[in-house]
């Protein structure tokens, strides 16, 4: 056997070691400042962000490193100052990890997805006073961890999706700390569902009561449509002579108060100057005769204004009258769209009935 072929199987072995060492995360080194923190943090695939952008507070972004992040890795968390934010969705992080989460005292908002941390890690984060943010989804995180988020004060929601957590755990922790809001949470999601199928049936309950008025109405009315509108066109013009001679009457009527004030003014004179020489015959009679005139046209004047006063009143009847004409005329021509409107509201209520319903037989 020549050397190559002896020596052949080693260079392959270790062409094979390499790449797998160059394929492999990058196992954790001290780092002795942030900078440098933020560095080895680069390098597993992570990012350090401000949060808000510009502001002082930190992000910090494991979620798309996968098994490059270990428990080790998190001590580079320390060096960091005011980190409200930390990602670890689908890390390598366990319980023993979380002792490191723990030291951060200013975070806000945690992701642990689908990690395998459980109940007991839970304890290392007592310390995290302003946390008010947790992602449990995918964990195996039960009852007995869920009891240990009461001492969180600040605490505002949690996510408990795919764990062990169960209806009664969630109960517990909502009775102790009604502040924190766990999603899902099933009985509060049974509660909603059964609210939202009741709002669904009431509501498919009024839209067959319409959808039947709407469909008597079309059955009564469209057949009449062309009669009506011809109806109301007639009534318009009834309505117009009306209003001419109502018109006419109220003009005759002011004429009319017009005359009897200016006679009335007349006999005042008269009066005053037959007072003035009360043994002038003429001027006696004069005054007699004046006051008479005036008298007869305030009777016709009162006469005018009683038959304006008439004539506005049919006015107003038969403007009334044509109103109701016309709006059936109206009803009468969009009797069959409304129905046809009232027939997709309908499949829509049932839809959303059946939708709701079957939410609630889900959660059953």
């Amino acid at each position: 056997m020549s050397k190559l072929k002896r020596w052949l199987p080693l260079v392959v072995a270790g062409i094979a070691l390499a790449a797998a060492r160059a394929d492999s995360p990058p196992a954790y080194q001290p780092a002795a400042t942030a900078d440098e923190a933020v560095a080895r943090i680069g390098k597993l695939g992570g990012a350090v962000r401000r949060f808000p952008l510009g502001e002082t507070a930190l992000e910090v972004d494991f979620q798309f490193c996968g098994a490059a992040v270990t428990d080790a890795h998190l001590q580079y968390l320390a060096l960091l100052k005011n980190v409200v934010v930390l990602r670890l969705k689908e890390t390598a992080v366990t319980d023993d990890g979380l002792a490191h989460i723990g030291k951060l005292t200013t975070l806000k908002r945690l992701y642990l997805e689908k990690t395998a941390i459980t109940d007991a890690g839970l304890a290392h984060l007592t310390a995290l006073k302003e946390l008010e943010y947790l992602n449990l989804y995918g964990t195996t995180v039960g009852d007995k961890g869920l009891e240990r988020l009461k001492a969180f004060p600040r605490l505002k929601q949690v996510i408990v999706t795919q764990t062990k957590v169960t209806p009664a755990g969630i109960a517990g922790l909502r009775k102790a700390a009604p502040g924190i809001q766990v999603m899902p949470d099933p009985a509060q999601d049974q509660q909603r569902a059964q609210a939202a199928w009741d709002t669904a049936r009431s509501a498919l309950a009024n839209a067959e009561t319409v959808f039947a008025a709407a469909t008597q109405e079309a059955d009564a009315l469209a057949p009449k449509a062309a009669q009506l509108k011809k109806e109301a066109d007639e009534a318009t013009k009834a309505v117009a002579e009306a209003k001419k001679r109502a018109d006419d009457v109220r003009k005759k009527s002011d004429e009319a108060g017009k005359q009897a004030a200016e006679l009335q003014a007349q006999a005042e004179v008269a009066r005053k100057q037959a007072q003035a020489k009360p043994d002038d015959g003429d001027l006696q009679k004069q005054a007699q005769e004046k006051q008479q005139l005036a008298q007869a046209a305030r009777t016709t004047a009162d006469d005018a204004r009683k038959a304006a006063d008439e004539a506005q009143r049919a006015l107003q009847a038969v403007q009334s009258s044509t109103e109701q004409t016309r709006q059936l005329a109206t009803r009468a021509g969009k009797a069959k769209q409304t129905a046809e409107e009232a027939k997709i509201a309908l499949e829509s209520a049932r839809q959303l009935e059946a939708e709701t319903r079957k939410q609630v037989e889900q959660l059953q």
